[in-house]
């Protein structure tokens, strides 16, 4: 089975000891220093009448003062730019919600790079120990497929709430997302769409000027196997060419290669192509349990490169 759970360590239990340190004093102090002086300041004003004449000064000023016609104009006009201010700094900041139908082919090509990295964090923060997969099948930058066990039906439904409620998520309804009690287990599929966005302060963003040589092509072919290696991938076949084309005078050429590994081992490859700054995106992935801690890894990737 594919122990998702492998991933999530437990969290360190620390003792509490209870010290008395001395900054608890000094907040008291400082606050009767300030009211203090607060109340010898407010008795010598008091006392010699301070600042009375600046008082009538500033009062005749308001007396004569005529609002001018322009003044809710420019407040709508400050209003108006504040609202496109903060448009400006929400794109700045980063995650464009936009599908990625819709994405410009260079955005595209950062989403695809961005998918399988995105799919292993969705899976971290959705599965919790007891629901094991048979099988974990990705498509086409927009397609989740999933099939496997849980020890409890609570876990199952804990399992299906959390992705529905996922913003970037859309769990599909039966009958292409359901559970059954099977024995002592509960055994489920799962269909979802996705869309996760983009993230353009992402660490790993590429502009048109920094995609590849098509002469660049087989050192970063060499890379994924490379990465693979360090990482603990043992790839079995491949990677071998499946074919290519040309997209808005660009070349996307497709690969394929299969290998074993754990899971932990996997996803500590795919975050390593990432850090690494690999530019190689899983178009289509497929992992299938072997054993417990044992799984097989199914992939087409795809490079892009200029002409």
């Amino acid at each position: 089975m594919i122990r998702i759970n492998l991933l999530k360590q437990p969290a360190k239990k620390k003792i509490k000891r209870w010290k008395l340190s001395p900054k608890v004093f000094i907040i008291p102090v400082s606050i009767v220093c300030v009211l203090m002086v607060s109340v010898g300041i407010w008795w010598v004003i008091k006392h010699f009448d301070l600042f009375s004449a600046e008082k009538k000064q500033q009062d005749i000023v308001k007396d004569d003062y005529t609002p001018s016609t322009f003044v809710s104009s420019n407040i709508v006009e400050d209003v108006v730019d504040d609202k496109f201010d903060t448009k400006d700094k929400l794109t700045e900041r980063g995650l464009e919600d936009f599908p990625y139908e819709k994405l410009s082919f260079i955005e595209k090509v950062n989403y695809e790079i961005h998918f399988a990295k995105n799919i292993c964090d969705l899976l971290k923060r959705t599965v919790q120990p007891g629901v094991d997969f048979n099988s974990i099948q990705a498509d086409s930058f927009n397609t989740l497929k999933g099939v496997g066990i849980a020890d409890s039906k609570d876990k199952v439904v804990n399992l299906f709430i959390l992705l529905r409620d996922h913003k970037k998520v859309e769990l599909l309804p039966k009958p292409q997302s359901k559970f059954s009690r099977s024995g002592g287990v509960y055994s489920f599929n799962i269909l979802c769409k996705t869309e996760f966005g983009l993230n353009l302060e992402a660490p790993f963003f590429i502009d048109a000027e920094e995609i590849i040589d098509y002469e660049e092509l087989d050192l970063s072919v060499k890379r994924v196997v490379d990465v693979a290696k360090d990482e603990g991938v043992n790839i079995r076949s491949g990677p071998d060419r499946i074919d290519a084309s040309l997209i808005d005078g660009y070349r996307r050429i497709r690969y394929h290669f299969s290998g074993v590994s754990s899971y932990n081992t996997f996803v500590t490859f795919i975050n390593s192509l990432y850090n690494r700054h690999v530019q190689c995106a899983f178009e289509k992935l497929k992992l299938t349990a072997l054993s417990d801690n044992s799984l097989e890894i199914d992939a087409d990737i795809i490079f892009t490169t200029s002409k």
